[in-house]
């Protein structure tokens, strides 16, 4: 599962910035002052990459700025060529930047960075358990004409995909709308009594329909009306969107869905585990 999430903060402090004319073509740009030492443990290379991982996610290095060359880079942060290299290859094996050969290194933007990664096993824990302790209301589970946006996303010629509609409750409140596409020999494989017991994810694990990878992106979405009516809010109420791309064994897509969950009944955590030995 790929969780689209960008953590950022709490940052350490750098008191006081030089401004520097980052290139011709670019404004002066106050660059956050760069002190060795200041509160990061770790190699001067490490020590280097949060520093400018904290600036491109505080927006002092903006989206699509081109940064200084190696060589201009060592001056400014009085530090050899090789230690700007590796935390320059630190911040694009991280997706933060993007090199061109002949154009420079480039911020990406925000919606380029790298996914977090977790594992499938992961997810369908998670779904078991909302299926565990909510139920299920579906309001639709028919066959219907393929719309753009679903054909691409499950890429598909198919004139006819199966859709399914449902709200989940728990304790008896409204707290997602769950709208899901699959290809119709995937649709007609599943039974409604099955789909009101379990979330499609676990019904999806089965037989040929195996999961090899699925591919979500969270944003905040408002409320349509149709929607709004179905959870018991005011149109335009701010919604947790959750889009999600689940791909079989054959790498070919066997889902698209979109759910919209309440966002003062549903939430997101993440737990992130290092491998580094607690300091003695």
């Amino acid at each position: 599962m790929e969780l689209y999430v960008h953590l950022a903060g709490p940052f350490p402090s750098n008191e006081g910035h030089e401004e520097v004319l980052v290139n011709s073509r670019q404004p002066v740009f106050a660059w956050p002052v760069f002190r060795h030492g200041a509160g990061i443990e770790g190699p001067l290379h490490l020590r280097l990459y949060v520093h400018l991982r904290d600036a491109i996610f505080r927006g002092d290095l903006a989206e699509g700025m081109t940064l200084p060359g190696e060589f201009a880079l060592s001056e400014r942060f009085h530090v050899s060529r090789a230690t700007v290299r590796r935390a320059l290859g630190e911040l694009a094996n991280r997706g933060l930047i993007s090199r061109h050969p002949g154009r420079g290194t480039l911020v990406r933007a925000r919606s380029d960075f790298a996914p977090l990664v977790a594992t499938i096993e992961g997810a369908l824990e998670r779904t078991r358990l909302i299926s565990a302790v909510s139920k299920a209301e579906i309001l639709e589970f028919e066959d219907v004409p393929t719309p753009t946006d679903v054909a691409k996303a499950l890429q598909l010629d198919d004139a006819t995909v199966c859709m399914l509609v449902l709200i989940r409750r728990m304790r008896g409140e409204p707290f997602v709308h769950f709208t899901s596409w699959v290809p119709l020999a995937v649709g007609h494989s599943l039974d409604r009594a099955d789909l009101e017991r379990s979330t499609m994810l676990p019904l999806l694990e089965q037989d040929r329909h195996r999961i090899i990878e699925i591919r979500q992106t969270i944003e905040a979405a408002p409320a349509s009306r149709r929607v709004a009516r179905s959870l018991q809010l005011s149109p335009g109420a701010p919604l947790l969107r959750v889009e999600r791309v689940v791909v079989g064994v054959e790498g070919i897509p066997i889902e698209w869905s979109i759910a919209l969950y309440r966002h003062d009944r549903h939430q997101y955590r993440i737990n992130l585990q290092g491998t580094r030995e607690p300091s003695s």
